[in-house]
């Protein structure tokens, strides 16, 4: 599967889109992510307990640009990754769209409200955390 699929949700007919935001493994600073904590992110994750949303971090304060929907784990050459359903993404300009951006998953190992790993945000980087992650910026054209 690619690693970003666009459509129109059916229901608001709002641009949503997957996007690959993590992958079991070591990660760039040596971390690791184990398959089965990305599995219980995607399987414990709804937006109506605690909704996550992608953030692009500002030297003043983060700016809020899209919602989580939903989650979703797939096996790719031997690897669990993570996808994530956006929201339209809320545009607060160019410069933006002009880095190179990569999806930061925030996820809280003990979430107080499941006691399971549980994905708590997204923060846009111009680092990658996860190895072999693509950028989002298709996202803001």
């Amino acid at each position: 599967m690619s690693a970003n699929i666009e459509a129109k949700s059916k229901a608001t007919g709002r641009k949503e889109a997957w996007v690959l935001i993590a992958r079991s493994g070591k990660t760039t600073d040596g971390r690791y992510v184990a398959a089965e904590t990305l599995i219980d992110v995607a399987n414990t994750y709804n937006p109506k307990l605690f909704p996550s949303w992608i953030t692009f971090p500002s030297l003043q304060t983060p700016h809020t640009l899209a919602c989580i929907a939903a989650l979703r784990v797939e096996i790719e050459e031997d690897e669990t990754a993570l996808y994530a359903l956006t929201g339209e993404f809320n545009f607060f300009g160019k410069p933006c769209a002009e880095k190179a951006l990569y999806p930061c998953p925030e996820i809280d190992m003990k979430f107080s409200l499941t006691g399971k790993p549980y994905l708590v945000g997204i923060r846009l980087s111009t680092t990658p955390v996860i190895k072999n992650i693509p950028t989002i910026n298709h996202l803001f054209k």
